[in-house]
Parts: structure tokens; C-alpha cells; sequence
């Protein structure tokens, strides 16, 4: 099926229209993205672009739908585990993404989204010990205020859970795995 751009009169298939809307949803999406992180998802998009041709904005809209919902979800899922992930790692990971590849140390196109992964998993990782430490000190060093206000961010977290289970913004298993998360983070 051929169509007519209205405004130079020349037909182009609908496939070609197609692309374009699906480019124009993916650019949108990543530009939606608040301050640094949607400029650095932008440069990130960049670097899956074959070396002789552009990124279609097909490929471009499958990458960021595989990786928006966790970015969004404050998770990264990695290796079958799911870790909590805020945006700040996220930045901080394709702001380390985007210097790699300027200093020329990452091998261009990208095929996926693995060290991106890799890294923000390993900061994640990283935080959810640090926070089991705190935990696990303030306890031993018999600080009472600080180990409450350790409890009570986690109540605080597991409370805002089980709420976004009842108002069905979560399924059952993805209120399973938070607060199986949520539970590793504390040390639980």
C-alpha cells in the first residue's frame, strides 16, 4: 500500500510511515525521561547503531522497551534476580556507559543490553550490602534510633507494597519478588 505525503505530493509505502511513527515513540519516550538520564539514553541509543547505517527506529523502540519498564520499575533484573536499582544508578551506569564508549574502550555497535545490565546490577548489588551492614551495625553497636529508623523505612517500603498490590498496580508475583528483594536489602 503506497501512500501520499501531503506535502510534496510523493508516495512512499506504509511500512516507511510506520517507521516513522515508531521512531517518533521511541525518540519521545527517551527524551521523557527526566534531565540527564533521557540525554544520556539518547547517547546510549546511539551506540547500537550499525557502523554503515542508522539505527532504525524499530530496533530503537525494542531496546528501550526492553529496558524502560526497569528503569521506570527502580529494578534491574539480571542473571533471574531482580534488584532494586533507583534511578541515580541508573544515570550513574550510562553515564559510565557514555565515557566508556567516548574514550573508545567498548566494542561499537552494542548487541545488547548485557554491560549496561552488568553494571547497574553490580551497583545494586553493592547498595543492598551496604544496606544490610548498616542493619546488622546498628544492632550490634546497640543503636536503638538508628536500628528503628532502619525498620521503619522498611515497613515504610513494604507498606507502599502491599498498597500498590491491593490498588492492582503490581500483579501478585511482582509483589512477591519486591518484597523478596526488599527483604535481601534488610538483611531479612
Amino acid at each position: 500500500m503506497k501512500l501520499v505525503c501531503p506535502h510534496c505530493q510523493g508516495e512512499f509505502p506504509l511500512a516507511a510511515a510506520l517507521e516513522v511513527q515508531a521512531g517518533r515513540a521511541a525518540l519521545a519516550q527517551a527524551l521523557a525521561m527526566s534531565g540527564e538520564l533521557g540525554k544520556l539514553m539518547a547517547r546510549y541509543l546511539g551506540m547500537f547503531r550499525p557502523l554503515k547505517r542508522a539505527l532504525s527506529m524499530d530496533r530503537a523502540e525494542r531496546l528501550l522497551q526492553e529496558i524502560v519498564p526497569q528503569i521506570e520499575g527502580g529494578i534491574v533484573i539480571r542473571r533471574g534476580a531482580e534488584l532494586q536499582a533507583p534511578r541515580d544508578l541508573w544515570t550513574a551506569a550510562l553515564r559510565q556507559m557514555v565515557q566508556l564508549a567516548d574514550e573508545g574502550k567498548l566494542e561499537l555497535p552494542l548487541k545488547s543490553h548485557g554491560y549496561l545490565l552488568e553494571i547497574v546490577a553490580a551497583s545494586a548489588s553493592r547498595t543492598a550490602g551496604k544496606r544490610e551492614r548498616e542493619v546488622e551495625q546498628a544492632l550490634m553497636r546497640g543503636d536503638r534510633a538508628k536500628a528503628a529508623e532502619l525498620r521503619g523505612e522498611y515497613h515504610d517500603r513494604a507498606a507502599r507494597l502491599l498498597g500498590d498490590r491491593q490498588l492492582k498496580l503490581i500483579t501478585d508475583e511482582q509483589y512477591r519478588e519486591q518484597i523478596a528483594a526488599l527483604k535481601k536489602e534488610f538483611g531479612q
